[in-house]
């Protein structure tokens, strides 16, 4: 259990703070690549394909 934890306090500063503020905003492509990770994660079970899956859709809406 404490290992996702400190995941999560890893995380979620990455997600949701952008240039000092907290950023829950569609404009947010970490947040939206966050969500679409955790989507993957949640029916894939596998780590590897979440990974895979959401850095392309940073990638892709970065590139937006």
């Amino acid at each position: 259990m404490f290992h996702q934890l400190f995941l999560s306090a890893i995380i979620f500063p990455e997600l949701f703070i952008q240039n000092g503020e907290l950023n829950f905003q569609f404009t947010n492509i970490r947040l939206l690549a966050g969500v679409i990770a955790i989507v993957t994660a949640w029916f894939s079970r596998n780590t590897l394909i979440t990974i895979i899956i959401g850095m392309v859709a940073l990638f892709i809406l970065g590139s937006l």
